[in-house]
């Protein structure tokens, strides 16, 4: 650890409680943003830390708060980045921290960062790669919770369906596709296999890729790409113009956890339509599932808990030299280095 980190000698649940904004209503309906704030509760909880959420674009009920969490506990109020919104004014007898946690780069799923107005000094963590400008914290910034995959959950599938011969045929889907490739040329075409396209409606699940040999995504950052491997279905990613396998992998949302364990690769997905990587996901994609099970353990265990050992230094007066956070004026330099 850097010498410069401040060392952690008291219980940092003890003096911290984290309010959620998170949306308990949107639970399995496709919106993995949503699923990503609903996780964070439970697993702050299972980690003993003290928690509560409030809905999605509101404050906490003060009178709530005041009643249940005693009054020398800082509250950690956590914001997707879509929310511009800062509820601490609400709090002026209180220590708190105002977190920003970047779901998405602010402009793709949100306003631009000149329409946010994040404070200078608001706590910005990132839930992937390249959610912030310097590039020598794209990995180090990282807070992870992963909803999927779970015990009993739709890839928790026997042997006989995972290795059912009983299918045929591709299925492709373009989704967000165009907005990574200005120039496609389709690799879900061959001749003597049927192919079929499904975009959301209705939507992908595994009952839907048991039927299929082939799974073919033209977005590279779509979870269906793992989702489809997990069910035993040959994965293969339109690779991005101008990038490695490895490049691909990092900038993946398991690039972090990749980076983390010293792997370049991940098992169960073709990049690009090749015997070889054909062969490769076919002979891997059964080590997918419990890989992905790996990164969950390691996103909840690891970036939560490093997460909040760093609120705990936020809130002691610390500035800089964090284990993964950093200051909004720090994630995006140059926008606030123009005086704002």
């Amino acid at each position: 650890m850097n010498s410069n980190i401040l060392p952690i000698r008291h219980n940092v649940s003890d003096e911290l409680h984290f309010i959620i904004q998170h949306a308990p209503a949107m639970v399995g309906m496709g919106c993995g943003g949503c699923d990503v704030l609903n996780e964070m509760i439970p697993s702050l909880q299972q980690l003993g830390y003290h928690v509560s959420g409030t809905r999605l674009g509101q404050c906490p009920d003060v009178r709530e708060i005041e009643r249940t969490v005693p009054l020398n506990r800082t509250l950690v109020i956590v914001h997707p980045e879509i929310m511009a919104m800062n509820c601490s004014y609400l709090f002026p007898n209180r220590s708190t921290v105002t977190v920003r946690w970047i779901l998405a780069a602010p402009g793709v799923n949100s306003a631009p960062l000149s329409e946010l107005n994040y404070h200078r000094d608001d706590f910005i963590f990132s839930y992937g790669p390249k959610m912030i400008e310097p590039m020598e914290h794209w990995y180090s910034n990282i807070l992870m919770i992963v909803r999927n995959p779970y015990p009993g959950d739709e890839t928790d599938i026997s042997d006989d369906l995972f290795y059912n011969k009983n299918r045929s045929g591709i299925l492709w889907t373009m989704r967000k596709g165009h907005s990574f490739h200005p120039n496609i040329t389709f690799i879900h075409e061959h001749p003597g296999i049927p192919s079929t396209n499904i975009e959301r409606d209705p939507p992908i699940n595994v009952p839907v890729l048991l039927k299929y040999e082939y799974f073919v995504s033209y977005d590279p950052l779509t979870y269906l790409t793992f989702l489809a491997a997990m069910a035993g279905t040959v994965s293969v990613v339109y690779p991005v113009a101008g990038q490695t396998k490895e490049q691909w992998s990092n900038n993946s949302i398991l690039g972090p956890y990749l980076r983390a364990i010293g792997k370049t690769e991940i098992p169960g997905v073709a990049y690009g339509w090749s015997e070889s990587e054909i062969s490769f996901s076919r002979q891997t994609m059964h080590q997918l599932r419990p890989f992905m099970m790996d990164m969950k353990t390691w996103g909840r265990e690891t970036t939560v808990n490093r997460f909040a050992r760093d609120c705990y230094r936020y809130k002691n007066g610390i500035r800089t030299n964090f284990e993964a956070g950093l200051l909004a004026k720090d994630a995006y330099p140059s926008f606030y280095k123009q005086g704002r």
